[in-house]
């Protein structure tokens, strides 16, 4: 253990700290004791401090750490001391008083000092030093015979005494607080006794009230405070009688709860959430459908809003529904704030509005049912019985306090969601079972544990720690350390919490060891999608930049060239988190997409079906849901058509009229539903010229309207690149991008041709593909004087045209096939004909594989072998074929 030793007079604590022998002494010069507060944050293993500053320096130095550092022992250094001083110093806040300038005597005070923090250690037998019971439940019992009805109801009327003694201090005297001190004794409540005993010896020492002044009272409030808490947590979780409490299915059944949500998918989960609980839920899609509701049905027990909405937002439908509440003198409706808003500020904008509560999206089932109950309960936090759910990977709970009233209140909050909890009772056992790890949890008392959990995290860091204290031991530098920790009194939402957060601790940890161990995956993860592979594949239409929280993301851009007719897809993907887990199932949906795109170029269809395959995979405790935009550009008609999963809708701009619309595209995520339709889809014009921003995040739309305009002017002054980079450094600089952030700008044009081709659409239909035929002889006729054998080129054509009609399109009338021809200026010069159609395309090689295997007598097989004996060289790529004719 170290001590930090504050004296005025640096020379004078060198040579004391000589004298005493102490290697562990750590001097800090008077002139730098402004610093004793971010030492004692570094060094977490300073157990005591020493002061011999002037004694009202030192009193108010102390009182100051104390709340952040209430493990520390705090000792005052006086030249000397009498007996009442020493009183006056005790209650003021100090725990131990040195004095005398003996070096012998003042070295035996450290050592008994030394001896007790050592209690604290987990280098002992494991034997711990325990402070006074708030109330000794043993001892309680044995004085009520064990009935707890009657323990309950004389520690009510102690409580009472007690409280009305508070009242008129004036009134106090020695036999009426040894009165109090023997009922506190007798009921085991021994901080009370404590208090009472010091209260005592004061009024002996005739000191009594000028030391309320200075912090008896004070005192006081703490005990008598922590007490009545420790008798209602007791209460609250039926340690004086068996009496159950309601579960949730009572308090919520035939509640009336009115869900105001715009998007369907989200009252679909709401209403999934609550409704095995068996309340009366009611719907509206906006503000003004809410407040139309509310009018009807009133009195509703919730009203759960949305706080974003089209036509009338939360804010208003809130404030509405306030004001008329007052008009008509009506009670308050609980309202909760369940939004998407979650940036600085917009919690109190809730609260102004007159929401009650508020929870931030994606919504959280536990904690969202959590705080409905306790709202219709009209209940605190701290004396609301919530319903829970144990989390998985949380099975065995190891407890550490020496307080009886904590052992059994954790232990009976554990065991009603399910765990299987055990106390521990020193320091021994607790790293025992660190080291055999048999414990998925140990919750550990602050004022015990302070140097144990230092020891744990060192020597055993894969154990989960979780430290228990009081609200004035929560800014403590220990648990500040720490992500997590649960204060007295229990709030079994927070507690879900925390056994939340260790739960998905846990499981990162055993998924990402995983995941190191194979090397393939984190293969797949950094192969997941280059993003200059997709930027090449769109022939320079597309323009991407690229953000990565951390080292492995989960955004993906994918994109797909169709044919060589410019049809041309693209998808943005947003998988939540940023750690090796998120990179995986990223890596997993892009070889999902690429394995199905080309058979599914539709975005509708391909989401629909990317959604099906979730339904095999409900069950897996790490799923996760993934955010898609997928897009199909045809240039020839064009048209983009698109299908939305939870992307952030874009901004479009338009060459022709410079307007700038934003796209208000919905949708739920690919796999929240997989049985349900939700994607929002449809088909916009779009011309070369137009302009297409997209961002994974909702970034778009808090960039004015006004600098979008600029960054839209027509290619030639600005290019995708150029106004990308204008979009990137608008966000950089006006806005904090602390996630995952992809951005997207696509300028669409049209695929390249030749002055003097040919070029054609024509529906699926067997009367066009013959007129096409002779469209493009009459083409051929007035492009060259080369005889490039028609009657054969002209079979190998038709050939190509049925089989893009037949096969690529099904004979769907409502598809088109795409038509190419030009003269090449070889030597010497080559027809090339390109045929594309709406289909998947196939592979050469496989198909004729297929046709050989079939056999000699097999004359049909996609026109392939009439093509091929006729051209001069066929390719496939995509849904294209592509046709070179020589001359004669």
């Amino acid at each position: 253990m170290k001590v930090l030793f504050l004296d005025p007079n640096p020379q004078r604590g060198r040579t004391w700290a000589a004298q005493l022998e102490s290697d562990s002494l750590l001097l800090v010069p008077f002139s730098e004791a402004t610093n004793t507060l971010s030492l004692l944050q570094s060094h977490p293993d300073i157990g005591a401090l020493i002061t011999r500053q002037p004694l009202n320096d030192a009193l108010t130095l102390v009182n100051n750490l104390k709340s952040k550092f209430p493990s520390v022992v705090y000792l005052a250094w006086l030249e000397q001391a009498t007996p009442e001083t020493e009183a006056s110093i005790l209650l003021q806040g100090m725990d131990f008083v040195l004095s005398g300038d003996n070096p012998s005597q003042i070295k035996a005070q450290l050592t008994s000092i030394y001896r007790l923090q050592a209690r604290l250690t987990p280098f002992t037998s494991g034997q711990n030093f325990f402070n006074k019971q708030i109330i000794d439940l043993n001892q309680g019992q044995l004085f009520s015979n064990h009935d707890l009805n009657l323990f309950f109801e004389i520690l009510q009327i102690l409580v009472e005494n007690i409280s009305s003694l508070s009242k008129d201090w004036g009134s106090v005297t020695p036999s009426i607080l040894d009165e109090l001190k023997q009922n506190a004794l007798s009921l085991g409540t021994e901080e009370l006794a404590h208090w009472l005993g010091s209260a005592i010896r004061l009024l002996d020492l005739g000191q009594f009230k000028e030391a309320l002044q200075k912090g008896l009272e004070q005192e006081f409030q703490t005990v008598f405070s922590r007490l009545c808490q420790a008798i209602e947590a007791l209460n609250r979780f039926d340690y004086f009688s068996s009496k159950k409490k309601d579960q949730p299915a009572e308090v919520l059944a035939g509640r009336k709860i009115l869900i105001v949500e715009d998007m369907t998918h989200n009252r679909i989960l709401l209403t999934q959430i609550l409704k095995k609980y068996h309340p009366h839920i009611l719907e509206a899609k906006q503000g003004q459908e809410a407040l139309e509701v509310w009018e009807k049905e009133k009195p509703l027990d919730i009203i759960i809003m949305d706080m974003n909405m089209p036509i009338m937002d939360g804010f208003e439908a809130t404030q509405q529904i306030r004001r008329k509440e007052k008009e008509l003198g009506l009670e308050a409706v609980p309202i909760l704030a369940l939004t998407a808003l979650a940036m600085r500020g917009d919690q109190n904008r809730c609260f102004e509005a007159g929401c009650d509560s508020y929870l931030p999206k994606p919504i959280d089932n536990l904690n969202l049912v959590a705080v409905v109950t306790q709202m219709i309960n009209d209940k605190t936090p701290e004396t609301c019985d919530l319903p829970h759910k144990t989390p998985f990977e949380i099975k065995k709970i190891g407890i550490f306090t020496p307080d009886q009233v904590y052992q059994v209140v954790l232990k009976a909050a554990l065991d009603s969601m399910g765990h299987e909890t055990e106390l521990l009772f020193d320091n021994a056992s607790v790293i025992n079972q660190a080291e055999t790890g048999d414990f998925d949890l140990l919750i550990l008392d602050v004022q015990q544990a302070t140097q144990l959990v230092i020891y744990i995290r060192e020597t055993y860091p894969n154990q989960e720690i979780a430290l228990f204290c009081n609200h004035a031991e929560s800014s403590a530098a220990l648990v500040k350390r720490l992500p997590q920790s649960l204060h007295h009194p229990i709030n079994l939402a927070s507690l879900t919490q925390l056994l939340r957060y260790h739960a998905t601790h846990i499981k990162e940890v055993k998924r990402n060891r995983y995941l190191v161990e194979d090397f393939s995956t984190l293969k797949a993860i950094s192969e997941q999608s280059h993003i200059q592979e997709t930027i090449e594949r769109s022939q320079g239409q597309l323009a991407v930049w690229q953000k990565t929280f951390r080292k492995i993301g989960g955004d993906l851009v994918i994109s797909h060239r169709f044919n060589r007719h410019g049809r041309f897809g693209l998808i943005l993907a947003d998988v939540s988190g940023h750690d090796i887990q998120s990179g995986y199932t990223a890596a997993w949906f892009a070889g999902l997409i690429k394995g199905v795109w080309a058979q599914k170029p539709d975005p509708l269809d391909l989401l629909r079906h990317l959604n099906s395959l979730s339904a095999d995979h409900s069950e897996e405790e790490d799923k996760r849901y993934v955010c898609a935009l997928a897009l199909l550009w045809d240039p020839l008609r064009n048209k983009l058509k698109y299908a939305n999963a939870g992307i952030p809708g874009g901004i479009l701009t338009k060459k022709e009229t410079s307007k700038v619309e934003f796209l208000n595209w919905k949708g739920v995520p690919v796999g929240m539903f997989p049985g349900e339709d939700l994607f929002e889809h449809g088909e916009i014009d779009f011309h070369p010229g137009d302009r297409l921003f997209l961002a994974t995040d909702g970034v778009l739309e808090q960039i004015p309207e006004e600098v979008i305009a600029s960054l839209s002017q027509v290619s030639g002054k600005l290019d995708a690149e150029k106004a990308l980079e204008g979009m990137v450094d608008f966000i950089l600089r006006s806005m904090q991008v602390s996630d995952d952030l992809t951005l997207a700008v696509f300028d669409p044009k049209w695929p390249e041709l030749a002055p003097g081709a040919y070029r054609n659409s024509f529906s699926s239909d067997l009367e066009e593909t013959y007129a096409e035929v002779q469209r493009m002889k009459a083409w051929l006729n007035g492009a060259t004087p080369l005889d490039f054998d028609w009657p054969m080129t002209s079979v190998a054509l038709k050939e190509a045209l049925l089989n893009a009609v037949e096969h690529g399109n099904r004979n769907n009338p409502k598809k088109f096939v795409d038509v190419d021809a030009e003269i090449l200026p070889t030597e010497p010069p080559t027809l090339q004909i390109r045929v594309s159609d709406c289909g998947k395309g196939f592979d050469l090689r496989r198909e004729k594989k297929r046709i050989a295997a079939e056999g000699q007598l097999r004359i049909q097989g996609r026109g392939l072998m009439l093509i091929e004996h006729i051209a001069q060289a066929v390719t496939f790529d995509g849904s294209t074929v592509l046709l070179h004719f020589s001359p004669l």
